[in-house]
């Protein structure tokens, strides 16, 4: 794709390729069903249950055309706007891509924002189902 600039009293076309994402990005996460911890509750909010967490990972496909694309992994930048749609159910960490159980229930995690819907998103199952794995 060719621009004109121009400064003072010169003009020159600047060529730029222009690389765009394929909608919606990947979503993937460590584990698609927390369970309660057995044994684990936490003293510091009321001896509370505690469910186990996971990593989430968003991939972004960017493209100039149908045969040049490249992958790459877009989680760090996404990682701010991630939000629950049910936050009793489960957190996002606001240090990164880190979904955290907090009672049995159903949560969808996408990016938050108007445009956060075409994006894409990950669908959690948080169960009262007891686990020895921490994790």
């Amino acid at each position: 794709m060719g621009e004109s600039v121009s400064y003072g009293g010169f003009v020159s076309t600047v060529y730029l390729r222009v690389w765009y994402p394929d909608m919606p990005l990947s979503w993937s996460v460590s584990d698609t069903n927390l369970n309660a911890i057995l044994g684990y509750q936490d003293a510091s909010n009321g001896c509370a249950q505690r469910y186990q967490s996971a990593n989430m990972t968003i991939m972004g496909t960017f493209r100039t055309n149908a045969t040049n694309q490249f992958t790459a992994d877009v989680t760090s930048l996404a990682a701010p706007y991630l939000q629950s749609s049910n936050t009793s159910c489960a957190r996002v960490s606001a240090l990164g891509a880190y979904l955290t159980g907090v009672s049995a229930g159903n949560a969808t995690i996408s990016l938050g924002g108007v445009i956060g819907a075409s994006l894409g998103s990950v669908v959690d199952a948080i169960s009262n189902s007891g686990t020895d794995d921490d994790i």
